[in-house]
């Protein structure tokens, strides 16, 4: 947290994780560990379609930088 490496939170922490972490990153921020894995959620007929908002929100935000 001291480094800003906490990328994404849970909202509703169902698997114990500390402090909500679902996605952090190395202190350069270019490696992202991250929980769940929304690869896992591209196609209904795995359960869910969410996984595909998450890769196309990255690609449209690509390159850009945030204060």
């Amino acid at each position: 947290k001291a480094n800003n490496q906490i990328v994404f939170t849970y909202a509703e922490n169902i698997n114990g994780s500390v402090a909500n972490i679902a996605g952090i990153t190395n202190k350069a921020g270019n490696v992202l560990g991250m929980m769940p894995h929304p690869e896992r959620a591209m196609e209904a007929l795995l359960g869910s379609e969410d996984g595909k908002r998450f890769f196309a929100s990255m690609l449209k935000n690509f390159g850009k930088v945030t204060a």
